[in-house]
């Protein structure tokens, strides 16, 4: 017969390493391994009777819940549970399953997607999100290489198929507690039961500026904004290539009448109290200067509708803001007033107001400060840029020019017009009037 020593020592060499950042194996006060014997004695026989006696489990304690990592039984063997310290509840449990054992219509989702072909790679497994409320969902991780540049992608995908969200350069250590299970209350509630009965909750975050609830809804992924009173403030729909269909013919026409030769990646349709409906379309034509055209209903070609100034220092009212996200903004940009939070390509866009621009700013899905970009008048380019210009485009003159900081300075992305129909001309130039790059419209 074993010693009760070899038996424990049997079940130390056995356990299984954590998915997430070791951090979770411990008390965030104490900094020591949690015992079994703090988590309560009703939440410890919830688990072994979902998951039965033999389960071999590490328990950590973070934000509020009982956290249980352990092996399991499915192809990916790792899992981690989430119970309500306070009341017990099951919320979550994040799977792990092969890559080859994704459901056919996520499978056939996600083979639709850019993400799916060269350069970029899929992991070998799929986290699979189980809530308590609101969708399942997939999560497929991807990577690239490209110029000696890393990116990750983490795809979003719900049962049916939909790809509720792309995020890029993820903080994977922190592990999935951002989507533990949140409903919608009060008016918000209400006003989504009337406007999209019976949808699937994706994601919910309340911030001070208000509340942004990711749904899906008749197989396409919505994201609709709130103010701190719970009024509606915006819905933006969006449709991926296998969805274009579903837009309106005039709008996809006038498109591509507009830029001969691309090709429509994606739709982002936004229906607002202040603008009313209009549609950003995404062309696509192979090289850098990728096109963002804005049309009516009917297809009228019109400016994209800036937002108005709505509150000093706090943000735009009614569009949440993370406090950190704010507090990023503040420090690069001081005095900034922000007017418009909104996802696109996988990064968080901030559009702000900044001595006198609007400019617009991206983050990853670490937070982490991306690049911001501004247009400019012809007569606001650098003198150095100016002068480049005049000695190696004298034939040519400014249409547009935008500004484009990042972490190793500024560059600026000017578009020519020939004298003699000879089309377009992007150039890209240094601070020091440099020129890095060139392609022809």
């Amino acid at each position: 017969m074993k010693t009760l020593w070899a038996v424990a020592l049997a079940a130390l060499t056995l356990m299984p390493a954590c998915s997430n950042d070791d951090d979770w194996n411990y008390d965030p006060e104490t900094g020591m391994p949690v015992s079994p014997t703090e988590i309560p004695e009703a939440i410890r026989s919830a688990f072994y009777a979902q998951y039965g006696e033999g389960a071999r489990v590490q328990w950590s304690k973070k934000d509020g819940y009982a956290v249980a990592d352990f092996e399991g039984a499915g192809p990916g063997g790792e899992q981690t549970v989430w119970y309500g310290m306070t009341d017990g509840a099951w919320a979550m449990t994040e799977t792990e399953i092969l890559f080859s054992a994704l459901p056919e219509s996520v499978a056939a989702a996600f083979a639709a997607t850019e993400y799916a072909a060269a350069p970029w790679r899929t992991e070998r497994e799929v986290d699979v999100l189980s809530r308590s409320a609101g969708e399942t969902l997939y999560v497929i991780e991807v990577e690239k290489n490209e110029n000696g540049r890393e990116t990750e992608a983490d795809l979003f995908f719900t049962d049916a198929g939909v790809l509720a969200k792309v995020v890029l350069d993820a903080d994977r250590e922190a592990g999935y507690s951002g989507y533990l299970p949140q409903q919608p209350t009060g008016n918000v509630e209400a006003w989504l039961d009337e406007h999209f009965p019976g949808a699937g909750i994706v994601d919910v975050e309340r911030e001070n500026g208000g509340t942004e609830v990711e749904i899906v809804w008749d197989g396409l992924a919505h994201d609709v904004i709130f103010d701190a009173a719970g009024n509606w403030v915006r819905t933006k729909t969006e449709y991926g290539r296998r969805d274009l269909d579903r837009v309106p013919q005039a709008v996809i026409s006038a498109a591509e009448a507009a830029a001969p030769g691309a090709v429509v990646d994606e739709v982002n349709r936004y229906e607002t109290a202040a603008n009313g409906v209009y549609y950003v379309v995404e062309m696509e034509n192979g090289r850098y200067d990728d096109v963002e055209l804005c049309f009516d209903e009917q297809g009228n070609a019109m400016e994209r509708p800036q937002p108005a100034d709505r509150g000093e220092g706090g943000g735009a009212a009614g569009v949440p803001v993370a406090d950190d996200v704010a507090a990023a903004v503040e420090t690069r940009y001081p005095g900034a007033v922000i007017l418009e939070k909104d996802y696109d390509d996988g990064y968080l866009e901030i559009d702000i107001r900044h001595d006198g621009y609007v400019k617009e700013v991206r983050f990853n899905g670490r937070g982490e400060w991306v690049d911001t970009t501004w247009g400019l008048r012809a007569d606001e380019l650098p003198a150095a840029v100016s002068t480049s210009l005049t000695e190696n485009y004298a034939a040519w003159r400014v249409d547009e020019a935008e500004a484009v900081e990042f972490e190793l300075g500024r560059f600026y992305l000017v578009e020519l017009d020939g004298a003699r129909s000879a089309g377009e001309l992007t150039v890209k130039l240094a601070e020091n009037g440099h020129v890095l790059a060139e392609w022809r419209d």
